[in-house]
């Protein structure tokens, strides 16, 4: 028989035929069994909505996380220019890289009217931010079109909703 037994066998399914085709005086015993069997289901059912809806939230999670933050990260000396340059194209060229772009990343103090606070600054040319869909695609006020104009680079800057809210610069809605 190849070593496999069948999911169901003669033996289980004359078990199961007998309890929940009871008789009338065992009227009891075959609706404790359909109300198990219909337990049952509803559990098992539940527990594949459940691992669906799971799955579907760590694919959206990691999706979040790794818009912004890349999988890998290439650090060396500071390059500047074509170096720097060549550096990126090198990376590009590498199978599987989708996309790389040179940033420049400190730590800050970030200062609201009421609120200090600890942020990440991350400097990126206008043009890689523009490429990375999962900040560019969702700032809600204001346009790229301005980032990155003027002397050194621009007065403008974008910031997270929620450092802008913990420093209440903008309000919940913005």
């Amino acid at each position: 028989m190849g070593g496999r037994a069948p999911p169901f066998g003669l033996w289980e399914r004359m078990l199961a035929g007998r309890y929940l085709r009871a008789k009338r005086s065992q009227g009891g015993v075959a609706l404790i069994s359909v109300i198990s069997f219909i337990g049952i289901m509803l559990a098992v059912a539940t527990l594949i909505i459940v691992m669906s809806v799971m799955n579907g939230f760590r694919s959206e999670l990691l999706g979040r996380i790794l818009g912004f933050n890349g999988h890998v990260f290439v650090s060396g000396p500071v390059l500047d220019g074509d170096a720097r340059d060549a550096a990126v194209r090198r990376v590009v060229k590498v199978p599987g890289v989708v996309q790389a772009a040179p940033i420049i990343e400190a730590q800050a103090i970030a200062m609201g009217p009421t609120q200090i606070t600890g942020a990440i600054v991350r400097g990126i040319a206008p043009a890689d931010l523009q490429a990375t869909k999962i900040v560019s695609g969702n700032i809600t006020r204001g346009s790229l079109r301005e980032f990155g104009q003027g002397e050194f680079g621009g007065e403008t800057i974008v910031v997270g909703d929620r450092l802008a809210q913990a420093l209440e610069s903008c309000p919940a809605t913005c």
